[in-house]
Order: C-alpha cells, then structure tokens, then sequence
C-alpha cells in the first residue's frame, strides 16, 4: 500500500512538473513576442542628427510617420524581386518607355497599397516648385508624358539597386554600371545598404569621394535627364534632426553638416540617419570604406 501510494504521489509530481515545464514555454513564448516587438520598434530609431537637444514631439511624430513610409517602400521592393527572379525593380527608368510604368513608383504600386504610387514624408508640407526638383520641405514632381498626369513625391530609390531595362553602357556618363545591385542575392550588407530616402528627385547615389552640395534645402547645379547621369546628391537635405525641413541651411560655411534624412535598408529595417554618416553606408556594390576621406569630402 504504501509503494502503491508512493507511486501515485511521483506521478502527480512528475505531472505538476511538466505542467510547470510548458507554462514557463509558454511565458518564454510570451517574452520572445514581447522582445520581438521591441526590437521592431527600435528600428525606428530617434533622430540623431546633432548633438543637441531632440526636436520637438510633433516633428518626432511627423519623422516617425516618415519611416513608417520608406518601411513600406522597402517591403514593397522585396515582393517585387519574390517576382521577378530575385531582381530589383527599375531605379531609373526604361530609357524606350518613359512612361510612370516604367519608373519604381510605377513599378511599385501594385506592391505597397498606395493608389498613387508614392506618397509624401509628413515634413513635405509646401507646394511643389515650378521646377521638378523638390526641397526640404516641398516634393518633387514627376510627369508621365504618356498620360499626361503628375506624380508628387519625397522619396529617392538608391540608383545602384538596378537600372532600366533599356539601360546602355554609351549612357553611364559617372555612373559605374559594375556597381549596381542587378539583385538580392548581389546584396552583402543588406543592413548597411540604402534601398529609399528622403530627397528632392526620385532617384538617388553616392559615391565614395562625393563630396556633398553646400546647399542643404535644395542642392543646386543638378541638371538631369533620362540617360544622363551626373554627380547628382539629391538626398542631401536636413529634412530631419533638431530643425524643421524649412530651416534648412541653404549656404553651409563650415565642413559639419547639420541635419538628416530618413531611410530604409535593404533589409527592411528604417532609421533616421545624418547627412555626416551617409559615407559609412554601402551604397553600390562595391562599396570601399577605405576610399572614404575622413571625415568625410568638405561641402562643394
């Protein structure tokens, strides 16, 4: 009777542990979830682009918005390679059809649920400029001289994740074919490399050596046109950090560059980066630190 018993009492210790044993996977469940949405909510990090103190709540908040924005675009650029083979959408255009098809917000809108195709960073709150080139704090504009209609927009795709279709060596001018992303699996630093930003024209590159514009409300001396690329840093505006998009220094007068703009990695992650660290990131594939002046080149 008495081994009896004792058997029965082990049965029920052994149940009470195992019981004990799945809620604490349970709660483990419950704190990787918790965890995980930390770490999601870290990646849209507070601007950090001086060293004073945060800019106020409503521009946090207007920042936030934007991230949330570039976030879609870059999961948007994602579907679109899941089917098209791993390759990226045009970052330019297809120099035969000029038409919105044919640019990524064309190409993207069946991707990300915007009806328009793109949409604006909250700090773009002016009309657009008379030009197609935007500012801190106005959009760019694109025409489709097919339909005649007009595309207004805040956002850079990084050149180099691919080109046109049509693109042709004759065209390059500057820009390096043998450093373009032709796709996912040409991504090494997929959390160092720039897939959209805030600009004031819809497509974007740097290279090691550019030196950024002393204007940083509109950077001037940009002169495009399909098939024609240039030393073009668009993305060089203080749009975010410690002062509004419209106090944008138009005329720096020393090397420091105040200011930041958001932007979305390849790897789907946001983070509202400053103009000084835009050199520590991989833009194209071939992408050498080493070749960076340090600190980075003096304003042009």
């Amino acid at each position: 009777m008495t081994r009896a018993r004792h058997t029965w009492q082990d049965e029920v210790s052994e149940s009470r542990r195992a019981l004990s044993q799945a809620f604490t996977r349970i709660e483990l469940l419950v704190v990787i979830g918790v965890l995980a949405i930390i770490v999601a909510l870290a990646t849209l990090r507070l601007p950090s682009a001086g060293k004073s103190s945060p800019p106020p709540s409503g521009q946090h908040s207007r920042s936030l918005q934007c991230r949330v924005h570039l976030k879609r675009l870059a999961a948007a650029q994602h579907l679109y390679a899941e089917d098209h083979g791993g390759r990226f959408c045009p970052s330019y255009l297809d120099y035969h059809a000029m038409d919105l098809a044919n640019v990524w917000m064309g190409a993207l809108a069946d991707y990300h649920g915007q009806p328009d195709g793109v949409w604006l960073c909250p700090e773009v709150t002016n009309a657009p400029p008379r030009s197609y080139l935007g500012t801190a704090d106005a959009p760019w504009t694109y025409s489709d001289p097919v339909s005649g209609l007009v595309t207004p927009g805040s956002y850079a795709i990084n050149a180099y994740l691919a080109v046109g279709r049509n693109y042709q060596q004759a065209k390059a001018g500057t820009f390096k074919v043998r450093n373009v992303f032709h796709g996912k699996s040409t991504v090494r630093q997929p959390a160092l490399t720039p897939a959209f930003c805030d600009a004031i024209y819809w497509n974007c590159r740097l290279e090691e050596t550019a030196a950024p514009p002393r204007n940083l409300y509109q950077p001037q001396g940009i002169v495009l046109r399909p098939g024609a690329f240039k030393q073009v840093l668009p993305q060089f505006i203080a749009r975010h950090g410690d002062s509004p998009a419209s106090e944008a220094p138009q005329e720096l007068t020393s090397s420091d560059l105040p200011g930041a703009i958001n932007m979305a990695f390849v790897d789907g992650h946001a983070e509202t980066v400053p103009l000084e660290k835009l050199w520590s990131l991989h833009w194209h594939k071939l992408w050498d630190p080493k070749k960076v002046p340090q600190p980075h080149p003096a304003p042009r």
